[in-house]
């Protein structure tokens, strides 16, 4: 059998004595897994970034502003957690956003609580493109929160010469001449 010896502080009448206490094979590794969870927990008790939103969406496609309010939500495992700063990093691949390269944006520490319409202040935004971001928070104690999962949004046409001449909509023609009467439509003389 494994042993493993505790050390445990019992009042002994006006004086502590210090005394062992045996846990054997199936207790002691209880025990052992026990404070192992109980100081994972301790070291990640501060706080997650979670919820990460584009112009109040989750990952938006076709997003035709050129500069979108971000957001995000805390989750703290502790009472009386506040933000106390941020950092947004934003991409063009999500190769660059793994390897911290915020070629879009890196807002860098951001002394500020707010987590709700941050704008987004990066480098202009071309149509079509797929942004690759993620967010950073510290506390009120100064804790570092570690980044949250990485969140996307496309954007969509921001200017109108970014039409394609090819681009045409999609429809019937011969249904839209038999139906467009009905539908409310007339054509101009």
């Amino acid at each position: 059998h494994a042993w493993l010896r505790l050390p445990m502080v019992i009042p002994s009448g006006n004086m502590w004595a210090s005394t062992y206490f045996l846990l054997t094979g199936f207790h002691a590794i209880h025990v052992a897994v026990g404070l192992i969870a109980f100081v994972l927990v301790l070291l990640y008790i501060t706080k997650s970034v979670t919820g990460l939103r584009v112009a109040g969406q989750a990952a938006p496609l076709g997003l035709d502003d050129p500069r979108p309010a971000l957001g995000w939500r805390i989750l703290a495992t502790e009472p009386g957690v506040a933000q106390s700063a941020y950092r947004v990093l934003v991409a063009s691949t999500p190769e660059k956003l793994a390897q911290e390269q915020g070629d879009l944006w890196d807002s860098g520490r951001v002394a500020s609580a707010e987590s709700v319409g941050v704008t987004y202040a990066g480098a202009p935004l071309r149509s079509g493109i797929t942004v690759h971001w993620k967010v950073r928070v510290w506390d009120n104690a100064g804790r570092d929160s570690g980044w949250s999962a990485p969140a996307t949004w496309s954007v969509g046409v921001l200017e109108e010469g970014d039409w394609s001449p090819a681009t045409r909509w999609i429809t019937d023609e011969v249904l839209l001449q038999w139906q467009r009467s009905r539908l409310g439509y007339r054509s101009l003389p």
